[in-house]
Formats: C-alpha cells, sequence, structure tokens
C-alpha cells in the first residue's frame, strides 16, 4: 500500500493552510487556558485578521471561537473537579470566572448539573439536558468518568497502580504531528500514522525514533465530533521534517505503563484518574495526556505508557 498522500493542489494546499493555522489557535488556547483569553488573541496566534477569523475557526472545527474557549475551559475544570478534588472556589478563580455562582451557571449551562453533582453520578441517574446533551446528543455517564470504587479490590488494586507509577522531571522536547480527520476513530488514527510514518520513513530510522499520540479529550465529558487526536514523532538529533511541530512543557510527568486492546485504554486511563490521582499528592496540569507507544504495538493491541502531566496538589 502507498502510505504518501496524493499530490497537492493548490486548492488542497489553500485548505491544508487554513487548517494548520487554525490548529495554531487551537494549540495556543490549550497553552493559556488558564488565563482569560480572547477571540481577538486566538486569531492573532493563527495569523488571520479577527474579523475573518470567526467564520474559518467554525468552518474547520464546527464551533465558534469563543464557544470553544468555554467548552475547553469547563471540560478541564471537570477533569480537576472528577480526579484531583479540586474546590468549585479553585476552579471558579482558576478559569476566568468572577464568582462562584457564574461559574456554577455556566458548568451547568453545559454539562447539565452543577459541579458538586458531578462527583456523585455514578449514584443518580445522569445529568440532565444541558448543551453538551441537546447540541451533541451526549450524556454523562458514570462508566465514562469512573473505575467503580465499591469493589473489594479497590485497596489492593490502587497500590498495585501505585507501585507501576513513575513521577519524572521532563525537559521539554518538540514533537512534529498528522491530526487524525476522524478523531478517536480507530480506522482513521491507523490511517494517519500510516501517513506519519511514511514522511518520517523518507528521512530518518523509524527504530531511532520515538512515538507519541496526544489525545486532547476526555471522552467522557467531549463529544465524539470534538474529540481529537494527534500521531507524534519525536525525531533523532539533527533530523528536521516539513511536518507542523507542537511542544511539550517540562515538568513532571506519571508515568503509567498499559498494554491490551485499544477498547481497553479508556479503563486504564479511568484507573489511573480515579484510583491513583485522588491519593498522589499530585494533580493534573492542563496539558493533555500522551501516549508514548512502545515497540510492538499493532492495529488492535497496544503496549504504551501514559504520561499525564502533573503538579504538586495544591492546598487552599
Amino acid at each position: 500500500m502507498n502510505d504518501r498522500p496524493p499530490a497537492t493542489t493548490p486548492q488542497r494546499a489553500s485548505l491544508h493552510e487554513y487548517r494548520r493555522r487554525i490548529d495554531r489557535a487551537v494549540r495556543h488556547i490549550a497553552s493559556n487556558i488558564d488565563r482569560p483569553l480572547t477571540v481577538d488573541e486566538a486569531a492573532e496566534a493563527a495569523c488571520f485578521s479577527k474579523y475573518h477569523f470567526h467564520r474559518l475557526f467554525m468552518a474547520v472545527m464546527n464551533e465558534s471561537p469563543g464557544e470553544y474557549i468555554t467548552r475547553k475551559k469547563l471540560e478541564r475544570a471537570a477533569i480537576r473537579l472528577v480526579y484531583a478534588n479540586a474546590s468549585v472556589t479553585t476552579l471558579a478563580e482558576d478559569y476566568g470566572y468572577s464568582t462562584v455562582a457564574a461559574f456554577s451557571k455556566a458548568f451547568n449551562h453545559w454539562f447539565g448539573c452543577r459541579p458538586t453533582e458531578l462527583k456523585a453520578l455514578g449514584e443518580g441517574p445522569g445529568a440532565d439536558n444541558g448543551k453538551l446533551q441537546s447540541r451533541h446528543g451526549k450524556t454523562l455517564r458514570a462508566e465514562e468518568l469512573f473505575v467503580p470504587v465499591a469493589v473489594p479490590e479497590d485497596a489492593q488494586r490502587r497500590a498495585e497502580i501505585g507501585s507501576r507509577v513513575t513521577i519524572r522531571q521532563v525537559d521539554g522536547f518538540e514533537l512534529c504531528y498528522l491530526t487524525s480527520s476522524g478523531g478517536y476513530e480507530p480506522d482513521s488514527v491507523w490511517e494517519t500514522w500510516r501517513a506519519l510514518r511514511g514522511h518520517v520513513g523518507e528521512m530518518a530510522d523509524l527504530d531511532a525514533c520515538a512515538w507519541f499520540a496526544i489525545s486532547h479529550d476526555h471522552p467522557g465529558l467531549t463529544p465524539a465530533a470534538q474529540c481529537r487526536y494527534d500521531a507524534c514523532v519525536a525525531l533523532p538529533a539533527g533530523v528536521e521534517a516539513p511536518l507542523p511541530k507542537v511542544g511539550v512543557p517540562g515538568g513532571f510527568f506519571a508515568i503509567y505503563p498499559v498494554e491490551g486492546p485499544e477498547a481497553s485504554l479508556l479503563g486504564q486511563y479511568l484507573e489511573l484518574y480515579t484510583l491513583w490521582m485522588p491519593q498522589s499528592g499530585y494533580e493534573p496540569a492542563d496539558f493533555p495526556v500522551l501516549e508514548r507507544y512502545l515497540p510492538d504495538s499493532r492495529p488492535g493491541y497496544l503496549y504504551a505508557e501514559l504520561w499525564a502531566k502533573v503538579h504538586p496538589l495544591r492546598f487552599f
């Protein structure tokens, strides 16, 4: 099979450039989600006029830039609320809301439940009809957010996971990437990997590269159509590739080895976040989890490490 992309036409080149520049805005938003952000600032990051940016962002992302910023702030807040026991007051301050009431109203408007109700989701019927459900048809489900904890083996499983997690301080590094056009859909993911390996194989020894993925969104919180997945490579020193690049910030990472069928990966994510994170003394940072793929990974079965960026738990 020929893994090379088809020849580039002027129309396709223009579309690629638009997507590349909108991606710059998206990554700028992700890197600055913990401070006040304006749409004008995102437009500047994409090198688009603010008068055209809104329309172009909508065309590529299927939501307005303002809606995207709000959604990502609320999703990050939900992750910290569920997995790090962050207080509602802290989250309101960290994500730029003037009051706890304003944050709770925005949270309820999107998810269909108040922040204080989210952690009790497993005990009740589920969220009411917020924008997440009315717009995208997605309901918050306990099995997509939590590992069941009321089981006799829970303490033993926590200890086992804790013995496998390594906290490592990592210097910042750069990844080249291609984005899956179909998000987390398996066929799209593996097609993206074939294209990336085809590009890299022309300029570097594949075995000398380190292979990562960035899963930008929690599938329990984010509609499937908005989930974004990047296939990434860390190239050997001295090798350059004509591919978009993203920087991974330095800091502490919780590294957790996993393996199994692709469908089992979410459950192993949830074990790390539900069973290990709340008692670890750390909380998740505002950076998506990296998956480092190890040798012998193949379509259908993965050997990997989850790299979750963390920082010491703050007490207020």
